[in-house]
C-alpha cells in the first residue's frame, strides 16, 4: 500500500508543489518594470489568488506599461510557464505509472500476490461433525434451506420424489417437531401426515418435504391477500414434511412391481382431484393408489363436475392398467380402452354397461392398436 501511495498520491502532491513554487519564484524574481505592477502581483499572491486572477493582474500591468511607454518584455508569462510545467509533470507521471502498471509487470513475468485475497480457514476445513449435535445458532440454516429448496425444484423437474431421514424431537397435539439428520434443520409434520399411527419422540423415519418456507409467505399478514396459505395449525416458518407420502410410495412401488400394462383390476374411487380421479387399488391397508386422468376416462371430453357426479367417492370401477413403473412408483389407469367405435362416450353415460364387457373391449382395443402400429411400420 505504501508503494502505491508513493507512486500516485505523493507524485500528484509533489507535482502540485513544484508548479506553485515555479509560479512564486517567477513572480518574485522576474517582476515588472513598473512599481505599481509589482505591488499588484505581490498583493495577489499574498491573498492566495488563482492563476486566472494572476493573469488578469498581468494583463492590467501590460496595459499600464504600454500606456506609459514602458517596455513589456520584462513582464513574465506566468500562465504559460505553469501550464507547460504541469503538462511535463503529468506526462512524466503517466509514463511512470504505465511502466509500473499490472499489465507491464505481468508482461515482464512478475506475479505479485494480490492484497485483497487471503486464505480463510473455514473455507478449506471440512466440517465432519454431526449437525444435529451442534447448537441451533451454529447450524447453517440458510444453506440447509437453499439445498432443500433446490432438491425440491430438481425433483419436480425430473418427476421424482426425494425422502429425507428425520428425527422426532417433540410430539404435540396438532403434529410433531422434527429435525433433518443431514443438515440439522427444524421442520414440522402435521398430525394427518404422520401415518396410520402417531410418531413418538426419538423415532427416526423417512419423510418427504411437501412445503418449503419463503420470505413472501412468512412476511404475509394474517389479513393479507394470500392469508389462506398460512393455516393456523400449520407452521409457515418451518418446512412441512409428510411421512404418509413415504408409506404410500413404498406401497405403490410394491404394487407397481406386481402389475403390468394391460391388466384389468378392480379399483375404488378414493378422491377427486383437479386432474381426474385418485383410485384406491386392491390390497391390504395402507392401500396403493393409481391415477385415472380426465382424458383417460372416456374418448369424449367431460367436465370435472360431471365426473364427480357420476363417480362419487367409494364407487367401484374396473380399470385398465396403462403404465406401471416400479422406479417412480406410479400407476396410470384408464377406462376409455373399454369403449369401441360404436360406443364412444358410453363410459360417461352408461358406465355399468361398458364395464360389464370390459375384457372384450380391452381385447378389441389391443388388436386395433396392434394393427395400427403394423400399418405405421410398413
Amino acid at each position: 500500500m505504501l508503494e502505491k501511495w508513493h507512486g500516485r498520491q505523493l507524485g500528484a502532491v509533489f507535482g502540485g508543489v513544484v508548479v506553485l513554487l515555479l509560479c512564486v519564484c517567477n513572480l518574485d524574481s522576474d517582476g515588472v518594470a513598473a512599481t505599481g505592477q509589482g505591488q499588484a502581483f505581490a498583493l495577489s499572491v499574498a491573498q492566495g489568488a488563482n492563476f486566472r486572477s494572476l493573469n488578469q493582474w498581468r494583463n492590467r500591468a501590460v496595459e499600464k506599461a504600454t500606456m506609459h511607454g514602458q517596455s513589456t518584455s520584462m513582464v513574465p508569462d506566468t500562465m504559460t510557464l505553469a501550464t507547460g510545467s504541469a503538462f511535463v509533470l503529468a506526462a512524466f507521471l503517466a509514463v511512470r505509472q504505465a511502466g509500473n502498471s499490472r499489465i507491464a509487470r505481468r508482461a515482464g513475468g512478475i506475479r505479485e500476490p494480490q492484497s485483497h485475497t487471503y486464505e480463510r480457514k473455514w473455507w478449506s476445513i471440512k466440517e465432519d461433525r454431526d449437525p444435529t449435535t451442534l447448537p441451533l445458532w451454529q447450524r447453517d440454516v440458510a444453506y440447509g434451506y437453499k439445498y432443500l429448496r433446490g432438491t425440491m425444484i430438481y425433483g419436480r423437474r425430473k418427476q421424482i420424489q426425494t425422502f429425507w431421514d428425520v428425527r422426532v424431537l417433540k410430539s404435540k397435539k396438532d403434529g410433531c417437531l422434527i429435525e433433518m439428520l443431514n443438515s440439522g434443520l427444524l421442520a414440522w409434520c402435521p398430525v394427518n401426515q404422520e401415518g396410520p399411527q402417531r410418531l413418538t419422540v426419538g423415532d427416526i423415519v423417512k419423510m418427504e418435504c411437501v412445503a418449503c418456507p419463503t420470505l413472501r409467505v412468512n412476511h404475509e399478514q394474517s389479513s393479507g391477500r394470500h392469508s389462506w396459505l398460512k393455516p393456523k395449525k400449520m407452521r409457515p416458518d418451518l418446512a412441512v414434511f409428510s411421512h404418509w407420502n413415504y408409506i404410500t410410495y413404498c406401497r405403490n412401488k410394491d404394487k407397481a412391481e406386481e402389475l403390468k400394462a394391460g391388466d384389468i383390476i378392480e379399483c375404488t374411487v378414493f378422491k377427486q382431484i383437479g386432474r381426474g380421479l385418485l383410485m384406491e387399488l386392491p390390497g391390504e391397508p395402507p392401500k396403493a393408489h393409481g391415477m385415472l386422468a380426465m382424458m383417460d376416462i372416456s374418448r369424449l371430453k367431460s367436465s370435472t363436475d360431471y365426473v364427480a357426479k357420476m363417480f362419487p367417492k367409494g364407487t367401484k370401477m374396473k380399470c385398465y392398467v396403462i403404465h406401471s413403473c416400479a422406479k417412480t412408483a406410479r400407476i396410470t389407469l384408464g377406462t376409455k380402452e373399454f369403449e369401441d367405435d360404436d360406443h364412444m362416450g358410453w363410459m360417461l353415460s352408461f358406465p355399468e354397461r361398458v364395464m360389464k364387457d370390459a375384457e372384450h373391449g380391452a381385447k378389441a382395443y389391443e388388436e386395433k392398436r396392434k394393427a395400427y402400429i403394423e400399418w405405421l411400420q410398413k
